[in-house]
């Protein structure tokens, strides 16, 4: 058994792996000013990959998958190879690769000075090639090793995960980024990264770069000289759907754009840094001044000493003096033609998704909201007629049944989900249905007034209503602060389990507290001193975070749990008075309008609100974690001014109908 040593540890804890350079690429790559972003991962010990192989290790351990001592067994071109032979030190596991005659010979000896033992195969697949042999070779070491543990690299979503740390480096590092450029192999860090950046940056343009030969874009499989990118298989971590180009290139492309940096810029590397330099140094020449491109070098160049910077390997294969044309050829789909130097394809998202079946799920979606916004205002003024005097707490009964189906609908769905994801919309429907003949036997009907005039004339006495209209500007705060904990809170938190966790405590304070503490208010507040409490407590849940933004450190899960409670609590608080002004201000008058008015209102400065904090974010965590503790204060002194020149009511109070 492997010993794992303190030294070994302690390093990868203090970013041994991690916090990489950046490196600005501008001349003769690109003119005037203009260039792109290069995150060097070369200046990990073994590269890119030194980020999954740990990440990976560490979470089969966390779930028993790999037991103390047990051997790993990989198939690798190299890099994942070294990534996993740090990872096996530091854990304490022996390490199995499988690799074939293409791995340098420098990349070999080091794993086995590293203690990794190298297998090659020296027969290609007949259809698959190295890569299906090498995997043939690792299920036969895995039948002969019970209790091994392969990382598949290839379909592991873990590997997918490994790489949200780097992307929450680019984001500290550059702030807003438009396009991502990113080779692709396994497809992990092109996933990882563009998955992670995208909940900062929606518009994020990310760029695939593949090699020629390589088949994981549709192009067919041939014999491919260089590596580290490309495949001759179907890795499963590939995200088709999260590019929006993607790049082949050529090898004399890549040697020309690998060779041109070392001379330029020094910071260089192999294959995958020379294809990846071709296509985004376009970006850079070619797109808006002012537009953002990064992209990822995944190694830098020693162990390409016999390849790409060999003049005669160079020579031999015909790499040298050829650099790559002004501009990509095109094609509208990888069927068009087989591809042998830079080609662009934009990826064929329409036709993509009609053959998986998205425009029904678009369909869907939209018809959902739309029935959500025809059943929301509705509601509210049922609840409000059939209620009288207690409609604070009909108001407040409600949130309890919808907090808990927000609760239990998830789980529920997620079970279905692991059997077919037709099951869940069959029983959803099946739900809506019955509840519609539910709503229809059981309700006494219902007219929320006779309308005159039309329903033109209707929204201009609503819009009229000034009372009403500052009320709805000035509760907006309340429905963007709210929000952040599915925007900025999970940003902030960045792990999909702790973000879980975020939704369960805010049902939990809703359901065991709404009845509790509207009855503990109503009985000493008026209505507007409810509504700005709940405000003032909605922007304090924010303060305990503006540290951690001012010291750039990340946000603990407990102070994200304690803001996510806060934050409910003061909704919890303002939510049932805050629906029963909405129908004292209408005067008991087209009450169903005012609600769809309001929520109209709503929706919009949510919309707004959002932007404006993911812009904080992007300046960075203590603005916007400033700025949403200032949005509550100013959102209750608002109700509380409204509230003066209208001489006040307490909660509870009879409306009369119209």
């Amino acid at each position: 058994m492997f010993i794992m040593t303190s030294s070994i540890t302690e390093l990868t804890k203090t970013h041994l792996v991690g916090r990489t350079p950046v490196c600005w690429i501008g001349e003769p790559f690109a003119s005037g000013g203009r260039g792109f972003w290069a995150k060097l991962e070369g200046a990990n010990p073994g590269g890119l990959k030194d980020r999954a192989a740990l990440h990976i290790v560490r979470r089969a351990r966390a779930r028993g998958q790999l037991a103390p001592g047990a051997m790993i067994v990989e198939s690798t071109s190299g890099t994942s190879g070294l990534g996993l032979a740090l990872a096996g030190i530091v854990y304490g596991h022996p390490v199995t690769v499988v690799s074939d005659p293409g791995m340098e010979a420098i990349i070999e000896t080091l794993l086995v000075s590293y203690g990794v033992r190298v297998e090659t195969v020296l027969r290609a697949h007949p259809s698959g090639g190295w890569q299906h042999a090498r995997l043939d070779r690792v299920a036969q070491l895995m039948a002969r090793h019970p209790g091994a543990y392969c990382p598949d690299q290839y379909s592991n979503p873990d590997n997918v995960e490994a790489y949200a740390g780097l992307a929450d480096e680019l984001a500290e590092r550059l702030g807003r980024i438009d396009v991502l450029v990113c080779s692709v192999g396994t497809g992990g860090h092109s996933a990882g990264i563009a998955r992670r950046l995208r909940l900062r940056h929606p518009a994020l343009r990310l760029v695939g770069v593949d090699s020629i030969g390589s088949t994981i874009f549709g192009q067919p499989a041939r014999p491919r000289l260089m590596r580290g990118l490309g495949s001759s298989i179907h890795p499963r971590n590939v995200a088709h759907d999260a590019f929006d180009e993607v790049h082949w290139v050529a090898p004399h492309e890549a040697v020309w754009a690998s060779r041109t940096l070392a001379h330029t810029h020094y910071a260089t590397g192999g294959w995958s840094v020379g294809a990846v330099t071709v296509v985004a140094s376009w970006y850079a020449r070619t797109t808006p001044s002012g537009v953002r491109v990064a992209a990822v070098f995944p190694d830098g160049p020693a162990r390409y000493h016999t390849t790409v910077f060999d003049d005669a390997y160079c020579a031999e294969h015909d790499l040298l003096g050829r650099p790559p044309a002004a501009e990509p050829d095109e094609v509208k789909d990888s069927g068009e033609a087989e591809v042998t130097r830079w080609t662009r394809m934009v990826m064929p998202y329409l036709a993509g998704h009609l053959a998986d079946g998205s425009p029904a799920l678009l369909v869907a979606s939209v018809m959902t909201g739309f029935a959500g916004a025809l059943f929301n205002p509705a509601v509210h003024a049922y609840l409000a007629h059939g209620s009288g005097e207690r409609r604070v707490e009909a108001f407040a009964l409600f949130n309890v049944f919808c907090q808990a189906g927000i609760l239990l609908g998830p789980l529920i769905g997620v079970a279905l989900l692991s059997v077919d994801f037709r099951l869940v919309c069959v029983v959803a429907a099946g739900v809506f249905a019955a509840l519609t003949l539910l709503q229809l036997s059981a309700l006494p009907p219902f007219r929320d007034e006779e309308r005159r005039g039309g329903v033109r004339a209707d929204w201009g006495r609503v819009v009229a209503n000034r009372p009403f209209r500052m009320f709805a500007l000035a509760m907006v705060g309340s429905y963007v602060l709210s929000f952040q904990i599915y925007l900025a809170l999970p940003l902030a938190l960045g792990d999909d389990g702790a973000v879980s966790a975020l939704f369960v405590v805010s049902a939990l304070v809703a359901l065991l507290g709404q009845m509790r503490v509207t009855d503990w208010a109503r009985g000493r507040w008026t209505t507007s001193q409810a509504m700005a409490r709940g405000l003032g407590l909605m922007g304090l849940a924010f303060v305990p975070l503006i540290p951690y933004g001012v010291a750039g450190a990340p946000v603990p899960l407990a102070a994200a749990l304690a803001c996510t409670a806060l934050l409910t609590l003061g909704t919890v608080l303002a939510y049932p008075f805050e629906m029963d002004t909405v129908v004292a201000l209408s005067g008991g008058h087209r009450v169903a309008t005012h609600y769809g008015f309001y929520n109209t209102v709503a929706g919009l400065g949510v919309a707004a609100g959002n932007l404006a904090v993911g812009r904080l974010l992007d300046l960075g965590p203590a603005w916007a974690w400033t700025t949403l503790a200032l949005t509550g204060a100013a959102s209750a002194v608002a109700v509380r001014r409204l509230d003066r020149e209208l001489g006040g009511h307490r909660a509870g109070v009879t409306v009369s109908s119209g």
